[in-house]
């Protein structure tokens, strides 16, 4: 079984950069614009992980337009990473050296425009993946590409307004670098329970058996 584990571990953060494009009628390479992110993550347990995601969003012109501020858009959501490889291959007490995990949750997806008033704010939900590459013996870092997608729910487009509809949506693909604190059992991951071995008590008898040699001695005299 799983070894206990306190409220502080199997914490982990990471960085990450990448290109996005309007998900329907640009081609990815030549149409992507840059993001870049970092995380903040809980292991719940081996085969599930929470974590709050934050992306800002730059030049997003692939429609034409142009926007003066650096970030136009950042994306805030609360993500549910489900561990492909431990669900269906088990967990062997320690990260394997390749693993894959799905990703999906919802978000806040904020635009700045110039201007007062002029920003915007709609729900998104995020779907995507992760392939990592978890580093070294101790498995403390980890690099991993994450393909996703993001859907801007309630955009302004009445047609497609409470939708998971493509027309609305961006293609993501980032590269990350990830790091897992130590935990209290001295580990970057989740442990198996190992019970104490303990030696069995042996009572040495030999003193009460001379007590009672002594006084069966003195009954016979």
């Amino acid at each position: 079984s799983i070894s206990n584990s306190k409220f502080f571990d199997n914490w982990q953060v990471g960085v990450n950069v990448g290109g996005y494009t309007p998900t329907t009628g640009y081609p990815f390479f030549k149409s992507s614009r840059l993001n870049f992110g970092a995380e903040v993550g809980k292991q719940i347990s081996p085969s599930f992980r929470l974590s709050a995601d934050g992306t800002a969003y730059i030049n997003n012109n692939a429609k034409g337009g142009h926007n003066p501020l650096a970030i136009e858009h950042v994306n805030v959501a609360m993500l549910g990473n489900f561990n492909l490889s431990n669900i269906f291959g088990g967990y062997k007490g320690a990260p394997r050296t390749f693993e894959v995990e799905a990703v999906a949750g919802p978000g806040w997806f904020h635009s700045f425009y110039p201007g007062k008033n002029a920003d915007t704010n709609e729900m998104s939900v995020k779907f995507g993946a992760n392939f990592l590459l978890n580093l070294g013996s101790s498995k403390a870092w980890a690099v991993k590409f994450s393909p996703s997608i993001l859907y801007l729910i309630d955009h302004g487009v009445s047609q497609h307004t409470n939708s998971l509809n493509s027309v609305n949506s961006y293609a993501q693909a980032n590269l990350g670098l990830v790091y897992r604190f130590k935990g209290s059992n001295g580990k970057h991951y989740f442990t198996f329970y190992e019970p104490s071995v303990h030696a069995p008590v042996v009572e040495d008898n030999s003193a009460v058996v001379e007590d009672n040699s002594a006084a069966l001695s003195q009954k016979e005299r």
